[in-house]
């Protein structure tokens, strides 16, 4: 072939057989070998979480051929299961590399729920197929309703002088009927801010003054808000004055 002598010997050993070409150049491929995807691990359980609320896991499937394979389709079943990352097929993997993927579980309801992520290839064991597993908690959904301060900010990070800026304090989910309260603290005497604020039933913040007075040097007035043990704060930078020149006719 093309001017190259080939040399073709056919030997039969138990029942298969091999074909060698000698005087010949190119890729030898084996083509008794099986393609195939391994998954690992080959089902996850991803815990009690709250309903609602997420986790994730990371699983693999590692090629265990000495040929890339191409993966063709990702999917999830199970209605709080999802995936992420790398989702955009075709993907090759090399010979002897691996392909990660996130499965996310977001229970909408209390309870055990299963799935399954099957991944298509054109290896000869596709689909590779892992369990998935996951179960809501309707008590801990409970006490995820219950108020936490998550953030205190105000209008303007510095302030100059005798002026007032606007702040706020909020909560991560609605106040319950009876309001939640929020202490209130500044840890410089130049300013000044009320001692408590109270977020009213199915609001989520409270709005407070921090009223400032004028320093001789530039400092900083950190801004506390305290309720159920968490503490957030805010710092105010506090600028000199300018001073001005009017002019009188």
């Amino acid at each position: 072939m093309l001017g190259q002598r080939a040399t073709l010997l056919i030997a039969a050993l138990a029942g298969s057989i091999c074909v060698f070409l000698t005087g010949c150049s190119g890729t030898v491929v084996n083509a008794a070998e099986t393609m195939s995807l391994v998954a690992s691990p080959a089902s996850v359980n991803l815990g009690s979480i709250p309903v609602g609320s997420a986790t994730s896991a990371t699983v693999s499937v590692a090629n265990k051929s000495s040929a890339a394979v191409s993966v063709t389709q990702m999917s999830v079943t199970g209605q709080s299961f999802s995936v992420n990352g790398q989702t955009s097929v075709p993907v090759s993997i090399p010979a002897g590399g691996t392909l990660s993927v996130n499965v996310n579980f977001v229970p909408s309801s209390a309870g055990q729920e299963t799935g399954q992520l099957s991944i298509s290839s054109d290896a000869s064991t596709t689909p590779t197929l892992i369990d998935l597993v996951g179960t809501g908690s309707a008590a801990a959904a409970a006490a995820n309703t219950t108020p936490q301060l998550s953030g205190l900010s105000c209008s303007s990070a510095s302030m100059g002088g005798t002026a007032t800026d606007l702040c706020t304090a909020t909560i991560s989910v609605p106040a319950p009927e009876a309001g939640f309260r929020v202490a209130l603290s500044s840890n410089n005497p130049a300013v000044t801010v009320s001692p408590a604020g109270l977020i009213h039933a199915n609001m989520t913040s409270v709005q407070f003054m921090a009223d400032s007075t004028p320093v001789t040097a530039a400092q900083t007035a950190t801004l506390t808000a305290s309720a159920g043990g968490v503490t957030e704060t805010f710092a105010l930078q506090l600028n000199v004055p300018v001073a001005t020149l009017s002019l009188s006719p």
